[in-house]
């Protein structure tokens, strides 16, 4: 159960752009820190993926019809956020998620995650798919719980990397 006052909602004002590339930039970084034998697979990410040039542009990489983007705040200050791209026509990819350090343990990351299913069944996606370092113990059981399961046919990426673990779901 999520605290009181915790907002989640769509990313579309420039202040909510803002605050969702900042957390972004603050999560890979939690990342580099928290798993410094994965760096390399970090910094790959980074590169394959465009994670700078998708920020730069992120209303038209993660809102619809293409995807979603969400901030979650709490008591008005930016706490979270989580993204959802299209893949096709029936499969939706989450991606990014991050609760700051002050916001964990509270719900927020399955507030933003419930959040994001609904809006991704919404949208018409039959499926979700995600990834994660496998080192991520934070966030593997709170997707374990949330019915995702092992992929049966990750991306290029997870099959490339082993400390990428490749997760779906129906929605």
């Amino acid at each position: 159960m999520a605290d009181a006052g915790l907002e989640v909602r769509n990313v579309r004002s420039p202040e909510d752009v803002a605050a969702v590339a900042e957390l972004v930039w603050e999560f890979f970084d939690f990342l580099k820190t928290q798993f410094p034998d994965q760096r390399a697979d970090v910094e790959t990410y980074l590169a394959s993926y465009d994670v700078a040039g998708e920020l730069a542009d992120l209303t038209q990489h993660f809102a619809p019809p293409k995807g979603e983007c969400l901030l979650a705040v709490q008591d008005g200050a930016p706490v979270g956020t989580l993204m959802m791209k299209r893949i096709d026509d029936d499969l939706c990819e989450m991606n990014r998620m991050y609760v700051r350090d002050s916001a964990r343990g509270r719900g927020v990351a399955r507030a933003l995650c419930e959040q994001l299913m609904d809006v991704a069944r919404g949208m018409g996606f039959r499926e979700m798919r995600l990834e994660a370092l496998n080192e991520d113990i934070p966030a593997l059981p709170l997707y374990r719980t949330l019915g995702f399961r092992p992929d049966p046919d990750p991306t290029a990426f997870a099959r490339a990397n082993p400390t990428i673990v490749s997760l779906r779901r129906p929605l």
